[in-house]
């Protein structure tokens, strides 16, 4: 019984120091904000905060890497699924925005800060092993060096279609943002393929 008050604390002191962290973050530039403002707003004492974090960019980062953990475990269980027919790159590409989309509140304050440019990298790394197994069913004949080529430049049409997405606030649906970011993907595959 005492673990479960443990770990009722602790996600309610996490959900607190993050929800603090974001009403200030809309507030203010992150340069500004102090641990001291962020355990005021918390309704808790600076040793919960340091028990968790090192400092207001340890909690940046670790909030950032958490929806990045939730990316890389969809594409990871899409990796392991034992039949991939029953999950194509399309349905990877709206699993993996429907992460973004539950970690809207956090990346719409974060876009005009460079940790954009820390995510977006990192979202299209995750989706790069679809795209090359795809391009290997498409071109099996493909020499390795251009496969990878071709794949670094898809993947970063990629990146600047998500880039634009979350800057644009998504108001786009993250389906048609799929579908966009599928065709770019299938389209350049084929026309490659095509003239080789």
């Amino acid at each position: 019984m005492e673990s479960d008050n443990m770990d009722r604390r602790k996600k309610y002191s996490l959900r607190a120091i993050r929800q603090a962290f974001l009403d200030l973050l809309a507030q203010k530039s992150l340069n500004s904000i102090t641990v001291t403002e962020v355990c005021k707003l918390a309704d808790i004492n600076r040793g919960t905060f340091y028990k968790y974090y090192n400092d207001i960019d340890d909690l940046l980062r670790q909030i950032s890497d958490s929806i990045l953990d939730d990316i890389y475990k969809l594409m990871l269980s899409s990796s392991e699924e034992k039949n991939a027919e029953n999950r194509d790159l399309h349905g990877l590409l709206n699993d993996a925005l429907e992460v973004v989309l539950q970690n809207a509140d956090i990346l719409t304050m974060l876009k005009n800060i460079d940790i954009l440019n820390v995510i977006v990298p990192k979202f299209i790394f995750a989706l790069k092993p679809a795209v090359s197994e795809l391009l290997e069913k498409m071109s099996p004949k493909l020499p390795e060096n251009e496969a990878m080529y071709l794949t670094d430049f898809i993947m970063s049409g990629c990146g600047a279609i998500v880039q634009e997405w979350l800057r644009d606030g998504m108001t786009i649906s993250k389906e048609n943002i799929a579908d966009m970011i599928y065709k770019n993907i299938t389209g350049v595959m084929q026309a490659y393929c095509l003239q080789n």
